[in-house]
């Protein structure tokens, strides 16, 4: 059994949401490496977020924003104090939204570019 999870596809996790869906294809056709769905970050025992994908080894994370899930103040507030959790923590959060879906390239240039800046 421990064998057939540490095998399993990471970047296959579950998506929670349709644009979450639509994100994981353009960063999967992209083939970037050390891609990790649904991702912990972890320090010290405790869960400071989970991302929806990760590079783990440069510290960036990439989330699917929708607005349904996003707005309103008390989550608005949640989102900005995990972010600075995460940037604190040396991460890069690239966020994606719906509008950001008609420019896929722009998404993984994104990527990209962030994953340099954390791999130096």
């Amino acid at each position: 059994m421990g064998a057939l999870l540490d095998s399993r596809d990471l970047t296959r996790a579950v998506p929670e949401s349709v644009l979450e869906t639509k994100v994981a294809r353009i960063l999967r056709k992209a083939k970037l490496p050390g891609l990790v769905a649904q991702y912990n970050v972890v320090v010290a025992g405790h869960l400071i977020a989970r991302v929806d994908f990760a590079f783990p080894a440069a510290k960036v994370a990439v989330e699917a924003d929708g607005y349904r899930w996003h707005s309103g103040r008390a989550q608005w507030q949640q989102d900005l104090e995990r972010r600075n959790a995460l940037t604190n923590l040396g991460w890069r959060v690239i966020h994606v939204t719906w509008e950001d879906l008609k420019r896929p390239q722009a998404i993984v240039d994104q990527v990209e570019q962030a994953l340099r800046a954390g791999l130096y």
